[in-house]
């Protein structure tokens, strides 16, 4: 006569149990939702609709699963999913967890009756309307401005820079914008606007040069080749910046706020180098003189008004903002 394992007997009993019970359950469900489609129907005339947002940007595991049970669970007359998801990134988290060959497109057409392709925003008229009064007031109106406004819109209006991109660089804009005075001054806003713009498409670097662990030249090399800031190199703006630029890391690693000899920035020996060798294109040439120009502008600026040192300025614009986001580099 054999022996009967009865704690194994036992553990099969509860897993049929168990499932027994979410069978139940998950038809009691749908019994009352149908119900309650029905009662919506006859009184409504529409559809019962759940909205799922942002699956895309769920765990992998997590965004499959949904899909799973949405079609297999929910499956009922008079009830409609409208799945609001970037295709792409869903598809790619699909390959994450099927391999990348797996025809992640066909899968997802086993779930989706119908898809709209929503129109993109006026990019414009998006960064405008998420501004607030203040930021509008400053920023568009300001006499002096020109250079910044023209900065923000040139970068976000850029395709590749995301949506949520926009949004948080105008949301914490627009703080900076309320913690400063009625009248604040342009190159505190100027600085303000390039220093969070920086931040939001080179962060790496951005912590890199405010610490001093990469020189002016590097920082801007490696901004003007990123998305939205590609297009503006060696334009007017570029040139803006690097003049700026050369003063902010003069100020850094001197610590001081009267002028400092322009020659250890590496951005002016560089355009120097430029100005001083016969085969530069006019087009280099002009550039390079562009951004002499505004180093000479802020040279006067400083040496008149010493408040007006623009490294100083720039550091104070970097301090406020980073009390509203955090500190690591990858972090929004």
């Amino acid at each position: 006569m054999g022996f009967v394992d009865i704690s194994s007997m036992n553990e099969e009993s509860d897993l049929i149990s168990n499932y027994v019970e979410t069978v139940s359950l998950v038809n009691q469900f749908k019994n009352n939702l149908g119900e309650f489609s029905k009662f919506e129907e006859t009184n409504n005339r529409y559809p019962v609709v759940i909205v799922i947002d942002e699956l895309d940007r769920c765990r992998p595991n997590y965004a499959i699963q949904l899909l799973e049970v949405t079609k297999h669970f929910f499956s009922i007359d008079n009830v409609m999913f409208v799945l609001a998801i970037n295709r792409r990134e869903l598809e790619h988290s699909i390959r994450a967890i099927y391999g990348h060959q797996f025809n992640a497109q066909h899968y997802l057409n086993r779930f989706f009756d119908v898809g709209f392709n929503l129109p993109d925003a006026d990019r414009r008229e998006f960064i405008k309307n998420n501004m607030s009064p203040k930021t509008i007031s400053v920023v568009h109106t300001h006499r002096n401005l020109y250079v910044a406004n023209d900065l923000i819109y040139s970068v976000l209006t850029d395709p590749q820079i995301s949506l949520r991109t926009v949004v948080h660089y105008v949301c914490r804009l627009n703080i900076v914008m309320a913690s400063v005075g009625t009248n604040p001054g342009s190159e505190f806003v100027f600085t303000s606007v390039f220093a969070l713009l920086a931040r939001a498409v080179d962060s790496e670097n951005y912590f890199l040069f405010n610490r001093g662990d990469i020189t002016d030249a590097d920082f801007s090399d490696s901004l003007f080749e990123k998305a939205g800031m590609r297009n503006l190199k060696k334009s007017p703006i570029n040139a803006t910046i690097d003049g700026m630029l050369c003063f902010v890391y003069l100020y850094k690693l001197n610590k001081k706020e009267e002028p400092t000899d322009i020659s250890l920035s590496l951005i002016y020996q560089r355009i120097e180098h430029i100005r001083g060798i016969a085969n530069s294109s006019d087009h280099e040439v002009n550039y390079a003189n562009s951004v002499r120009n505004k180093i000479q502008t802020i040279e006067r600026n400083i040496s008149q008004h010493w408040k007006l040192n623009i490294g100083k300025i720039y550091f104070e614009a970097v301090k406020r903002i980073e009390m509203l986001v955090s500190h690591s580099p990858n972090g929004e």
